[in-house]
């Protein structure tokens, strides 16, 4: 028993001490002594990357990012630092890095935390003691908290109104579709999916008032990566080909966990026979390899109807 209980000791305390370590943020040195020049070269470009690694141009509050410049020379020693609206050095370039032949993003240690405002993001060679602008950009950082609520009060004033339509109207649209559809205008306005959450606290949408939203705010500003945050392959891929208007999005999803109640080709399948029936397109449902559900059959009849 005891030497279970140190077996579990070794592998628990390593991890969480693992885990913790990349929460607990590093305390930053000094930062750099530099004498500090520009001459900024059009090959050479500074991005800002969220935690999925994604470059943008505005951050939450209390969101982690990382820096990373791209078109130096391979073996040039480089740095980051960033400025406030006021010229102020919010963080100096705490240490230098050697660029690479491909496009390489360092390890986050200091840059992170930022408060609301605007700030620019400079990347700059160093040699000695003498740092060099060679390209900067701009970051707006948000409140999270009051963007959210501001959101909420969109969505409340724009979208409540909706609550009185019936559930299904005259012309066989429904009351959740309708819902779904007025958030993800105001998602997309702001460009900000996830407005989309506040269908079900808001409004008691389900799931599928969820993915509708997503569906429509894709279709609004063309962001195809906005997909993955519905749920099954079969509705990443029915979301991915109508914001693209291409059915092949269908055949390119792959499997998570669902697959073990709905195995891939069948949720592939559903994913165009939806699409099929949705724009009318008769000869699309000969795409559809399964035979389960009789999809073929309904996708046929239903493309049929005018």
């Amino acid at each position: 028993m005891k030497k279970k209980y140190l077996l579990l000791c070794l592998v628990f305390i390593p991890l969480t001490l693992f885990i913790l370590n990349g929460m607990i943020s590093f305390k930053p040195p000094p930062g750099l002594n530099l004498s500090v020049s520009d001459n900024i070269s059009p090959g050479v470009g500074v991005f800002v990357l969220d935690n999925d690694k994604n470059a943008v141009t505005s951050l939450g509050t209390g969101e982690w990012f990382f820096l990373q410049q791209r078109g130096l020379p391979e073996g040039t020693t480089y740095g980051f630092r960033v400025i406030d609206a006021n010229g102020y050095m919010t963080f100096p370039v705490y240490e230098t890095f050697t660029a690479k032949s491909v496009d390489w993003l360092e390890q986050n240690k200091y840059y992170r935390d930022l408060g609301p405002g605007k700030y620019t993001v400079e990347v700059l060679t160093i040699k000695g003691d003498s740092g060099t602008v060679v390209a900067r950009t701009n970051i707006s950082i948000f409140d999270t908290e009051l963007e959210r609520a501001k959101l909420e009060q969109a969505i409340r004033s724009n979208c409540s109104r909706l609550m009185s339509e019936p559930v299904v109207d005259a012309n066989g649209w429904s009351r959740d579709g309708k819902i779904a559809e007025c958030v993800a205008n105001i998602a997309a306005e702001s460009g900000n999916p996830d407005a989309c959450n506040s269908v079900y606290p808001l409004f008691n949408l389900t799931m599928f008032g969820y993915e509708d939203c997503i569906r429509a705010y894709a279709l609004a500003t063309g962001d195809v990566s906005a997909c993955d945050r519905t749920g099954m392959p079969k509705s990443r891929g029915f979301c991915k080909a109508k914001a693209t208007k291409d059915w092949t999005e269908c055949r390119k999803v792959s499997c998570d966990i669902s697959c073990a109640m709905e195995n891939l080709e069948t949720q592939q399948d559903l994913c165009i026979q939806w699409y099929a029936i949705e724009n009318r397109d008769a000869a699309l449902c000969n795409e559809i390899k399964s035979e389960a559900y009789g999809m073929k059959g309904i996708c046929l009849n239903l493309t049929a109807q005018r």
